[in-house]
């Protein structure tokens, strides 16, 4: 009878081991997976800025051109392009 019990508690702790590794294994994978869900969300983020951040500059571009400043100026506030180059 003491055998039995010696058997039953090696069972007992096999088990128990194996319960173990399955319930940390189980957790490793839903992390795992909460973190890939993250990073595709940042991923997808990241990618909408870069499309922002290319429209501005676009934009900024745009703004920044000689010749709608010129033609702001010109239209806008009513001014003239010099006939004659400034001296200093």
């Amino acid at each position: 009878m003491f055998i039995a019990k010696k058997t039953y508690l090696k069972i007992f702790f096999v088990i128990l081991a194996f319960a173990v590794f399955i319930i940390l294994y189980v957790d490793n994978v839903i992390r795992i997976r909460k973190i890939t869900r993250e990073k595709y969300q940042i991923e997808k983020r990241l990618e909408e800025i870069q499309n922002e951040n290319a429209i501005l500059d676009k934009k900024i571009n745009e703004l920044r051109s000689p010749e709608r400043i010129i033609t702001f100026a010109q239209e806008k506030l009513k001014m003239k392009l010099p006939q004659k180059a400034p001296k200093k």
